[in-house]
C-alpha cells in the first residue's frame, strides 16, 4: 500500500504545479489513501490479566467494525502511579500533602517546546525589533500557552514559562542595548502591577503614548478551575463549562496549544515578493493607526482597522499609511463584502 501511494502521491504533484490548474479530476488518477488516527485512553480499576483482555477486545472491534488497526507501538499499558500523557497532558496520581490525589500538569514536551520558541523570539536575531512589539509577541504566545492549560492542577507550570519569559526578556534588552547593566534595566523597565513585578515598554508617536505590561498569571488575567477531586454526582468538565467557551471544541481533538503559537511570528513581514516588506512593518502600521488616533480617516469608526498603502504595496513610507476600517478598505479596493468571508478580514 505504501508504494501504491507513493506512486498516486507523484502523479498528483505533477498535475498539480504551481500556476496550474488541479488536472486530478481530468487525468482521473486514483484517490490518494487516507489515514485515520484515533487517539483515546481506557481507565479502569481491574488487575493486568483483566486489562489485557481489554485490550484485545478492542483490538478486535477496531479490526472488524471501523476496519481500523491498533497499533502496537503506540499502545501503552501503565499503572496511573507511574503517569501517561495525552493531548498534550501528563496525567498521574501522586501522593501530596500525606493523601492521594491525581494531577493533571502539561506534558514536559508541551513546556520544553514553548521554552524553544521563546529562546528563538528573544535571541540576538531579534533586537532589531521594537520592544513594544516584541512584549506584545511575547505575552499573546505565553498567554496563549496558560490558557490552554488554565485548569491544571498545579499554577507552578504556568509560572514557571512565565519566570522563564522573564529571564529572556532581559537577555534580549541586554543584547538590545549593549553596555546596559543588569539592574539599571530592571529599574528602569519593570513596574510592580497587581502586586508582581513586570516588564514594562511603550511606544511614542507624537504626542501619543502606548503601554504594554508583561501577563502574568495572576486571578485578574487567567481564570482558572482546577478539576474536583471527589463527588458521587460527578461535576462538570472545567474546559465545557459555558464561562469558558463550551461552544468550541476545545481541547477534545486537540494535541496541544492551537499550533499558531509555535509557527507564527508575530510583527514579522509579509513574505511576499509583491510586497517586500521591511523588518519593522508591525510597528510602522502600529504608529500609523496611533498618528490616525486608532479611527478610520474616511468614516472615523474604531471598530476593525487596517492599514492602507496609499502608493501601492511596496511603499512602506509612513506618510503612505493610512488607517480604514474594515468596510472602507474593502470598498477601496474594490471588494465585495460578504458575510461568511468578514471573519476573515477582521483577523489580518
Amino acid at each position: 500500500m505504501g508504494r501504491e501511494w507513493k506512486a498516486d502521491h507523484d502523479r498528483a504533484s505533477e498535475a498539480l504545479q504551481p500556476g496550474k490548474p488541479a488536472e486530478t479530476d481530468r487525468l482521473g488518477l486514483p484517490s490518494l489513501t487516507h489515514f485515520l488516527t484515533l487517539d483515546f485512553v481506557v481507565v479502569g480499576n481491574g488487575g493486568i490479566a483483566e486489562v489485557r483482555a481489554i485490550k484485545e477486545r478492542i483490538k478486535t472491534f477496531l479490526k472488524t467494525v471501523l476496519h481500523l488497526e491498533l497499533s502496537e507501538e503506540k499502545t501503552r499499558i501503565t499503572h496511573v502511579n507511574q503517569g501517561f500523557t495525552f493531548l498534550g497532558f501528563h496525567i498521574q496520581r501522586v501522593k501530596s500533602g500525606g493523601r492521594w490525589a491525581v494531577h493533571l500538569r502539561p506534558a514536559s514536551k508541551a513546556k520544553a517546546r514553548i521554552k524553544e520558541k521563546l529562546k528563538f523570539l528573544t535571541s540576538r536575531t531579534w533586537t532589531w525589533m521594537d520592544e513594544y512589539i516584541r512584549l506584545n509577541t511575547l505575552n499573546a504566545i505565553v498567554r496563549g500557552w496558560a490558557t490552554y492549560y488554565r485548569h491544571t492542577s498545579l499554577i507552578t507550570d504556568i509560572e514557571e514559562i512565565t519566570r522563564y519569559t522573564w529571564h529572556r526578556y532581559l537577555s534580549w534588552l541586554r543584547r538590545k542595548h549593549k553596555g546596559s547593566r543588569k539592574g539599571r534595566l530592571i529599574t528602569a523597565k519593570t513596574r510592580i502591577i497587581h502586586g508582581r513585578t513586570r516588564w514594562v515598554a511603550t511606544i511614542r508617536e507624537g504626542n501619543k503614548t502606548l503601554t504594554t505590561y508583561q501577563w502574568l498569571p495572576t486571578r485578574h488575567e487567567l481564570r482558572r478551575n482546577r478539576y474536583a477531586q471527589k463527588g458521587r454526582a460527578g461535576f462538570d468538565h472545567p474546559y465545557l463549562r459555558q464561562e469558558t467557551g463550551a461552544q468550541v471544541e476545545y481541547p477534545c481533538g486537540e494535541t496541544g496549544p492551537d499550533e499558531s503559537i509555535y509557527t507564527l511570528r508575530i510583527g514579522v513581514p509579509n513574505t511576499s515578493p509583491n510586497r517586500r516588506e521591511p523588518l519593522d512593518i508591525a510597528e510602522r502600521k502600529l504608529r500609523a493607526k496611533m498618528r490616525d488616533n486608532f479611527r478610520c480617516v474616511r468614516c472615523g469608526t474604531r471598530d476593525h482597522l487596517h492599514v492602507h498603502h496609499t502608493k501601492g504595496p511596496r511603499s512602506h513610507r509612513p506618510k503612505a499609511l493610512k488607517t480604514l476600517c474594515q468596510t472602507c478598505h474593502r470598498g477601496l479596493h474594490g471588494y465585495r463584502q460578504h458575510p461568511s468571508t468578514s471573519w476573515k478580514a477582521e483577523m489580518r
